[in-house]
C-alpha cells in the first residue's frame, strides 16, 4: 500500500451562513423479537435497522424490518456475528469471530462475504456501507490500526497523517467518510471530504469512541462522545451540534442515522440496564436561513470547531 502524502492546510473559520439546527425528537425504546439486549447500529431510508444481540448461546446480527419482522445475520461456525451497518438495498456490513479471529464482512443476510485487505495481518470489521456498496472499516498492519475503503474490491488505506491509529466508521453516497483517529493517546472524530481530513472538535469531549459516528447523504453527522457526565449523543448539522439524550437515561450512545435524521443506538437507564432506541425528529429540520433566527436563542447547541487539515489518504 502506498503511503499518505500529508499536506498541512490553513485552518478554516466558521461558515458564513449559519447552519440548520435540529428540532426536538421523539424517542422510542425498541425491542427485537428473539434477541436479548439488542444494540442498534444503523438505519436506512426505508426504516430497516441493523444491529446485534444475544441469540441463545451466541451473539447474532439482525435486520429489523419496518414491518416488525426480524432477519437473522449470522456466519455459520462463528461464536458471534455483529451487523454494524446497512444501506438502502439491505446490504449489511459487520464483523464475525471464528477460530481464525475477527473477520470483516459485507453482503446480504443469506450470504456474508469476508473482506480481507491486502497486506493486512487481520481485518477486524467493516463499519459502514453506502448506496453504491462502497464499504469502510478497519484493519491491522504494521502494529497499528488503519481505516480502509473498499470499492468493489479496490482498496484504499485511510490514515489521518500523524495519527497512531485510524478507523473508518461511516460513508455516504458522496463518498464522505467519518471515523476515529488517535493522536497523543487521545481519540478524536474526523470527517474526510474531497481529500481533506477535518477533525471534529467537540467542546467538553474527553474523546469519541468507535463505533460512534455515522454520516448521511446530506452530510449530517451523528454519534456520541465521552464527557465527565458520561456518554452523550449528538447530531451535527453543518457544524451546529445538538445534544441527543434519551429522557431519563444516564448514558446515550447514538450509532447510526438516515437521511431523515432518524437515529438509532443504545441508552443506559438509571439502574444501569441497556436498551435500544429510535429517535425521530418531531418536526422538520429548519433550513439554514430560518436557523439564522433560531441560533441566537439556542443555548442548548454548541458549535463544533472544525479545523481543516491534511490531504488525501493513500491508496493501493
Amino acid at each position: 500500500m502506498r503511503g499518505v502524502a500529508a499536506q498541512l492546510l490553513i485552518p478554516l473559520g466558521f461558515a458564513g451562513v449559519l447552519p440548520a439546527i435540529a428540532g426536538s425528537f421523539n424517542f422510542e425504546t425498541i425491542t427485537v423479537p428473539g434477541v436479548a439486549a439488542p444494540v442498534l447500529t444503523g438505519i436506512n431510508n426505508s426504516g430497516q435497522i441493523s444491529g446485534y444481540g444475544g441469540a441463545g448461546e451466541v451473539l447474532a446480527g439482525f435486520v429489523l424490518n419496518s414491518n416488525g419482522t426480524v432477519t437473522t445475520v449470522f456466519q455459520p461456525g462463528s461464536s458471534e456475528t455483529k451487523a454494524l451497518g446497512i444501506n438502502d438495498s439491505a446490504e449489511v456490513v459487520g464483523t464475525y469471530v471464528d477460530r481464525g479471529g475477527s473477520q470483516a464482512f459485507a453482503g446480504s443476510s443469506s450470504l456474508l462475504t469476508p473482506i480481507s485487505v491486502p497486506g493486512a495481518t487481520s481485518t477486524p470489521q467493516a463499519n459502514g456501507i453506502n448506496a453504491s456498496g462502497d464499504v469502510v472499516g478497519s484493519f491491522d498492519a504494521g502494529g497499528s490500526t488503519h481505516g480502509f475503503l473498499d470499492k468493489s474490491g479496490a482498496f484504499t488505506t485511510i490514515d489521518v497523517p500523524g495519527s497512531t491509529g485510524t478507523q473508518a466508521l461511516g460513508i455516504n453516497s458522496a463518498g464522505q467518510i467519518v471515523g476515529i483517529f488517535t493522536l497523543g493517546g487521545v481519540q478524536q472524530g474526523f470527517l474526510e471530504s474531497g481529500g481533506v481530513f477535518t477533525p471534529l472538535d467537540i467542546p467538553g469531549a474527553l474523546g469519541t469512541s468507535p463505533p460512534g459516528l455515522g454520516i448521511n447523504d446530506q452530510g449530517d453527522i451523528a454519534g456520541w462522545y465521552s464527557s465527565t457526565a458520561g456518554a452523550i449523543g449528538f447530531l451535527d448539522i453543518g457544524g451546529v451540534l445538538t445534544t441527543i439524550a434519551v429522557p431519563g437515561a444516564s448514558q446515550t450512545y447514538v450509532l447510526g442515522l438516515n437521511n431523515a435524521d432518524q437515529m438509532v443506538g443504545t441508552y443506559m437507564d438509571a439502574q444501569g440496564f441497556s436498551h435500544a432506541f429510535l429517535a425521530t425528529p418531531a418536526a422538520p429540520v429548519p433550513e439554514p436561513q430560518s436557523a439564522c433566527l433560531i441560533v441566537l436563542g439556542a443555548a442548548a447547541t454548541v458549535l463544533i470547531r472544525r479545523r481543516s487539515f491534511f490531504s488525501r489518504r493513500g491508496s493501493n
